[in-house]
């Protein structure tokens, strides 16, 4: 049986369009989704009986400050506009009921009328429950 190098050459052509779908759908996720997932990859491994290694505390501090700044405040979530933007916005006002929301308000439009874009402000107004 002789190799076929055009199926060859298919086969591999397919699998790496596979593999480029699979990397933009990665960039797409949302900050909150890539959490989860890393949250629940620890959870397991924690569940596993693994343990951190690291046990010095002023390590761990510094990671936690680091970690601190990265995440910032709820409120202080990033607005690209993206459908995943809006649902990770929803899920955090629905389970952060004391957000400071006039402070959320006072931002989204501001940054709203810097981008000649209303709907910033629109489309997350109804969770906005005053």
């Amino acid at each position: 049986m002789a190799i076929d190098i055009g199926r060859i050459r298919e086969y591999r052509e397919r699998w790496q369009a596979v593999a480029d779908r699979e990397t933009e759908e990665r960039r797409q996720e949302s900050i909150y989704l890539r959490w989860r997932q890393l949250n629940a990859i620890l959870c397991l491994a924690m569940g596993l009986g693994w343990t951190p290694t690291c046990r010095d505390e002023e390590e761990v501090a510094k990671v936690r400050r680091r970690w601190a700044v990265l995440k910032g405040a709820d409120e202080d979530v990033a607005i690209a506009h993206r459908p995943t933007d809006l649902d990770d916005i929803q899920v955090i006002v629905e389970n952060h009921p004391f957000l400071d929301k006039k402070r959320i308000r006072r931002w989204v439009k501001s940054f709203a009328e810097a981008l000649g874009m209303p709907e910033l402000w629109e489309d997350i107004a109804p969770w906005m429950e005053w």
